[in-house]
């Protein structure tokens, strides 16, 4: 994946439309049916990952991580009440299962949705 992102002409920094475009490439340079679509906000990702169990990639101001991509894949509306906790993987160790409630996250950014 990284290739494909210095291929198609970024540079370390990830953006939500940077991290789309690589995963719409690597789709296609595969044969996989797929691309991935950005919103403003966490609008959809309970459903990507209930209903459709796909994972999410949600960006933003994040609680213990600052400006960060992470991994989404599972929530829980009761954990924080008031407020729905994720379940992510920051990619960093020991750091596989991280809860991250809204409660402390500034600033929501962005997240990809994937649609076979």
């Amino acid at each position: 994946m990284i290739s494909i992102g210095e291929d198609l002409g970024y540079s370390a920094s990830s953006y939500a439309w940077t991290i789309e475009d690589v995963i719409d490439e690597f789709c296609s340079q595969n044969s996989l049916p797929g691309n991935a679509a950005w919103e403003l906000t966490n609008i959809g990702i309970q459903t990507e990952i209930g209903t459709n169990q796909r994972p999410c990639i949600l960006f933003g101001n994040l609680e213990d991580a600052g400006n960060h991509a992470v991994v989404v894949y599972g929530y829980n509306l009761y954990e924080s009440p008031g407020y729905t906790t994720y379940i992510c993987h920051y990619g960093w160790d020991n750091y596989s299962e991280v809860h991250l409630s809204m409660a402390g996250s500034s600033v929501l950014g962005s997240n990809t949705k994937y649609s076979p």
